[in-house]
């Protein structure tokens, strides 16, 4: 009977022993996300450990704040929870009589430098490998016109919610049914070997671009100089005319810039590359509003991208063009599923993602989505729906190829030069714009526990590089959990993410 007595006050210690640790492990992390609270700087927080479901840590749950690019978290896991890791997207070039028809489903990785480099190719391989299938199927010469379909997304290329100010830079690239390269140009500026005289003239500096095109307008305002290498480039607000200026000591690729017109540059830039390898198109490029009925078409060549390919590379890079494709992708689909032929679109997109949190049972009674990126301040989450959403993908079918795809400390994506010493342990989605710095994802502690967890700072002043070292910080606490030791800041092991990652 004694023996008995004692075994069951030892299981109740045990059983009450968890509750120290984690209130201490609680006061540590607490502590520490109001270390910058006198700057006016306002977070939400939540951790749940996902073996027993349970709560680790919560702070303003429900507050509606800005995620930046944790808004990605849900325009990935709806798209992969509808459509499933097998999905591919497929861009088809098809011979209609004498006429070349281009339809695009609204691939977003088309010509991707990152993704081609992954498969040992350039930009270019899809244009070349189309210009071999063109020569194998008939003469050097299309007697036709060079025909495209973007209208699987609408015609609302940017989004109104985004600042004018953002539509000439890269990360606010406009998305349609077609993409290429990113819809963006890549300017590489070399030294002529000429440099300035005593007249202070000199000759402009070697540019190249990819890709080439024959609408798109590039002034070479550089110079050639033996100190100074200053170049820039610059696009007009609404029209593809961009100029070059500065000095040029040595070679320098230049930040890519967007194009105004995805549907029209792809076609710009194949019908320019056709040219280049003798391949002639007789006739004009069109635009088509529906694609033909009732006409025979024979199928050329078709381009895939599998689903993990194109999630990997939106999430670890936070590249907001694929998350708008995905938006208005998730969009055509709910349209099609309510009876609608309509194109997809930013409004349908988040009907679908609205949808898909419920069917999780997530209350998206605070959740605004109104671009798939996180780029619009006008998004809105909460601590509570971002941590459930982790917990749903968790246990998900596809919760692994979920996980995979975003950024792994000290590792890849724009965590990869954070938390270096953290290798293994954390997988997590950056969010950065104007006064906002987030970070949400999964810890696997030392122990082999399962966590998932959302920081969201708001109004932040100046900097963000003290939040950003504060959430690295905050990791290592939920990686040692359930130790309370506090952890050790390894030198250098933080640096800043990717620009509105």
């Amino acid at each position: 009977m004694k023996n008995i007595i004692v075994l069951l006050c030892v299981a109740v210690l045990l059983g009450c022993s968890s509750q120290p640790v984690q209130n201490s492990f609680s006061s540590e992390l607490d502590t520490l996300l109001h270390k910058h609270d006198d700057k006016g700087v306002v977070f939400a927080a939540r951790v749940i450990d996902l073996q027993s479901g349970k709560p680790l840590y919560e702070h303003r749950l429900d507050e509606p704040m800005i995620p930046a690019s944790n808004m990605k978290l849900f325009t990935t896991a709806a798209a992969l929870a509808r459509f499933g890791p097998e999905y591919q997207f497929e861009t088809f070039l098809v011979r209609c009589g004498h006429d070349l028809l281009i339809i695009g489903t609204g691939d977003p990785s088309t010509g991707d430098d990152v993704i081609a480099k992954q498969l040992g190719e350039t930009p270019m391989t899809i244009f070349d490998q189309w210009a071999g299938a063109l020569r194998e199927g008939g003469p050097d010469r299309i007697k036709g016109d060079l025909l495209y379909f973007d209208g699987t997304f609408d015609r609302e290329l940017l989004s109104p919610s985004w600042s004018k100010s953002f539509h000439t830079e890269w990360y606010a690239a406009p998305v349609a049914g077609l993409n290429f390269n990113d819809n963006c140009i890549d300017v590489t500026v070399e030294s002529s070997g000429a440099v300035a005289t005593t007249q202070n003239t000199s000759s402009p500096a070697t540019l190249s671009v990819v890709p080439r095109t024959m609408n798109v307008t590039i002034n070479n305002e550089t110079k050639a100089s033996a100190e100074k290498n200053d170049a820039s480039i610059e696009r007009e607000q609404s029209a593809d005319v961009f100029t070059v200026k500065g000095s040029v000591k040595h070679r320098v690729e230049l930040q890519s810039k967007p194009i105004t017109d995805p549907g029209a540059f792809f076609v710009d830039a194949f019908r320019t590359h056709l040219q280049s390898k003798g391949i002639v198109i007789a006739g004009k490029t069109r635009r088509m509003n529906a694609l033909p009925e009732g006409e025979r078409v024979e199928l050329i060549a078709v381009r895939r991208s599998p689903m993990p390919r194109v999630i990997n590379r939106l999430n670890k890079s936070s590249q907001n063009l694929f998350a708008e494709a995905f938006c208005k992708l998730l969009g055509k689909d709910y349209n099609k599923r309510n009876g609608s032929g309509a194109a997809g679109s930013w409004e349908a997109g988040s009907k679908a993602t609205h949808e898909f949190l419920r069917s999780q049972n997530i209350d998206d009674s605070h959740f605004v989505m109104v671009d798939g990126s996180g780029l619009s301040r006008q998004n809105k989450v909460t601590a509570r729906m971002t941590s459930d959403l982790l917990e749903a993908m968790h246990h998900h079918t596809h919760g692994k190829v979920y996980r995979d795809s975003l950024g792994r400390a000290g590792e890849d994506g724009t965590i990869g030069k954070r938390m270096k010493d953290l290798k293994g342990h954390v997988w997590a989605k950056t969010g950065f714009i104007g006064g906002v710095r987030a970070l949400s994802g999964y810890a696997l502690t030392r122990e082999g526990r399962w966590l998932a967890f959302s920081i969201l700072f708001n109004k932040i002043p100046g900097s963000v590089k003290p939040i950003e070292e504060l959430q690295d910080d905050a990791c290592r606490l939920l990686v040692d959990y359930p130790s309370s030791r506090k952890p050790a800041r390894i030198n250098a092991a933080t640096q800043p993410a990717t620009i509105r990652g």
